[in-house]
């Protein structure tokens, strides 16, 4: 009877996040990697880029600090996957329903670029879990600069 109870109660402190258990919606966002694939339009040498993640309130808690802005990322290239510097405390739960944020500044010239590409985006957390982002054929101009991507 004795070990019935015990175990019972060892049962319901994990089933309720007792002390010393972390719940799955607790664990900490760890790191961030994105990876780009230019599809038929190249984003040109003088097109910065910016990439954030924002948590499901928009508060933003990870941006990478690359923006390439003199780099060409030619026709059917892949680019990355780069890691995003974690700046803002994020968990499991804060970021289901999040945003990645993929946003362009063309310069130079006439300051018009089209650029056509795929992107991914891989979440990692301090218990070992992930959450992904990712469009396809997705697109920016000058005249549609930004896009958000919700996280699932």
């Amino acid at each position: 009877m004795r070990t019935t109870v015990i175990a019972v109660a060892l049962g319901l402190g994990v089933a309720l996040g007792g002390p010393g258990v972390a719940r799955a919606d607790e664990a900490t966002l760890t790191a961030v990697e994105v990876l780009y694939h230019t599809n038929d339009d190249d984003k040109d040498h003088n097109t910065e880029l910016f990439t954030s993640i924002r948590d499901n309130r928009g508060i933003e808690v990870a941006t990478l600090e690359e923006h390439f802005g003199d780099d060409t990322w030619d026709d059917d290239e892949d680019d990355g996957p780069y890691g995003l510097t974690v700046t803002g405390r994020g968990t499991w739960s804060s970021m289901k329903g999040g945003r990645l944020v993929i946003r362009i500044h063309p310069q130079g010239g006439r300051g018009h670029d089209t650029w056509k590409f795929n992107v991914s985006v891989t979440l990692f957390f301090s218990d070992g879990e992930r959450r992904h982002a990712g469009g396809r054929n997705e697109y920016l101009d000058q005249n549609r600069q930004q896009i958000e991507i919700e996280i699932v």
